[in-house]
């Protein structure tokens, strides 16, 4: 099939999208590889999660932190301007 330019149609693989599948084959490599338990204390309870989860709880915990500092900066930043 071609679309009237001499070139043939099909699937166009942009460096954005094989960046993003290569992202999620090692992330599901990463997560096949870590599905031991762990035991996490809290200090008031104690939790028996698989190692992925744990880590993914905590990336995102520290994602939601950095949010919080970074959103505060760059409010009063503008406000400087």
């Amino acid at each position: 099939m071609t679309d009237g330019s001499g070139r043939s149609k099909g699937i166009v693989v942009t460096p954005r999208i094989a960046v993003g599948g290569g992202l999620a084959v090692v992330g599901l490599a990463f997560v096949l590889l870590n599905r031991d338990d762990v035991q996490i204390d809290f200090g008031l309870f104690d939790a028996t999660v698989s190692l992925w989860v744990a880590l993914l709880l905590t990336f995102l915990l520290g994602l939601a932190a950095g949010v919080l500092v970074m959103g505060g900066r760059s409010k009063s930043r503008s406000k400087k301007g």
